[in-house]
């Protein structure tokens, strides 16, 4: 029986949404279903906004495969390349999926992960991101502020709200997502390490 390591790391916003769209990134078959409603989706995109911390996410890496969640949502991911090392997620997949669902507004369990940013809130403001439906002035998609097609919006915008634009898009592309790396072992080792991360959390 192998020994694990482990290895911190992160990854930035763009390097973690590329590996989940590579497949680099999966979601074990023993991980439940996501279950957080979108005030917690809202409340975490919040956070990062203002740069506070949101927990580190625990990864275990291998080669070997395992069964696993294929789509997030309705979302199809690809499979990863042959023989590249697959991260497959023991603690953070509400987080992850979170972030993804909001980037794709993806449609999860019946749920439309619609988010808008409120390009009039400061960093003093109660609430930044919203359910909402997008106005294309003070109210964007996640998907348009984070997106790479933004040009013909951005030029719309008053200035002062192509400001907060770049201030919150900055924020997220430059803020380091906290990882911890398990190298190593077996499917039975990382089985067990994630029953003992679970039975200390709370259901």
């Amino acid at each position: 029986m192998s020994r694990v390591t482990i290895k911190p790391d992160s990854y930035p916003y763009p390097e973690l949404i590329s590996k989940i769209e590579q497949g680099l990134v999966k979601i074990p078959a023993f991980q439940r279903d996501f279950v957080w409603p979108m005030d917690k989706v809202l409340f975490l995109l919040d956070s990062i906004s203002r740069r506070y911390p949101i927990g580190t996410f625990l990864f275990w890496q291998t080669t070997d495969f395992i069964n696993s969640l294929r789509n997030i949502g309705n979302l199809a991911l690809n499979e990863p390349p042959q023989g590249y090392p697959v991260q497959y997620i023991l603690d953070g997949q509400q987080r992850i999926t979170s972030l993804y669902a909001a980037l794709k507004t993806a449609q999860i369990n019946g749920r439309v992960y619609q988010v808008c940013v409120d390009l009039d809130s400061t960093n003093e403001s109660e609430e930044i991101f919203f359910a909402c439906e997008p106005d294309g002035e003070r109210y964007i998609l996640v998907s348009e502020l984070l997106g790479n097609d933004y040009g013909d919006l951005y030029v719309s915008l008053k200035p002062e709200r192509r400001k907060r634009f770049d201030e919150i898009r900055t924020t997220f592309l430059s803020y380091p997502f906290s990882i911890t790396l398990v190298e190593g072992g077996d499917l039975d080792i990382v089985c067990d390490l994630f029953e003992r991360i679970n039975n200390t959390g709370i259901e």
